[in-house]
């Protein structure tokens, strides 16, 4: 995800947690490139209604700046999607993150991406079995055992191979559910 002003992920969790959203930021831009990935008529609009708390005083300025602040992630995400390079970039923490940290946000992306296909009541019995394989495959990484993770150099390979498959997974649903499955 290439922003003018780079999102600092932390600064973006403590934003959300502070104006009472309920998730953090890789478990909402989970939930957005499912939405996007669907194809789903105003999307913007349609995410943000359900990240909004329902008690979100929207007079108020922290509330005001974070969500231009996920607008803008909006924007990014679907230009990205949509544009030339086919895709986007999973919003978790950089690498100067510990791999706990890093994996922890790629299972909450992964749980964000699963919640949005149901919500965006995505027709998953209309993708080839290898697009459901991918969403079976991002359902097993939602169980990734965090407690047992290392620092290791194999562990850091295998979450940059595990990033590329969701984000596959990912780009696979769009191109069958958007613009029809191949052959058609």
């Amino acid at each position: 995800m290439t922003l003018e002003h780079p999102i600092n992920y932390s600064e973006l969790q403590d934003r959300l947690s502070s104006a009472g959203f309920a998730v953090g930021p890789a478990e909402a831009h989970g939930v957005l490139c499912s939405v996007l990935c669907c194809g789903k008529e105003n999307a913007m609009a349609f995410w943000l209604e359900e990240l909004t708390p329902p008690d979100a005083d929207n007079a108020d300025l922290l509330f005001q700046e974070t969500k231009r602040q996920l607008e803008r992630i909006y924007h990014v995400t679907n230009d990205a999607i949509d544009g030339p390079g086919g895709g986007f970039e999973l919003l978790i923490p950089d690498d100067e993150a510990s791999l706990t940290e890093r994996a922890t946000a790629i299972v909450e992306w992964c749980q964000g991406y699963l919640y949005g296909l149901g919500l965006a009541s995505a027709p998953l019995h209309q993708l080839s079995k290898e697009t459901q394989e991918g969403l079976r495959d991002i359902t097993e990484i939602t169980r990734l055992d965090l407690e047992s993770l290392s620092d290791s150099e194999q562990e850091e390979i295998d979450l940059t191979e595990v990033t590329e498959f969701i984000w596959v997974a990912a780009m696979l649903v769009r191109e069958e559910l958007v613009r029809g499955p191949k052959g058609e």
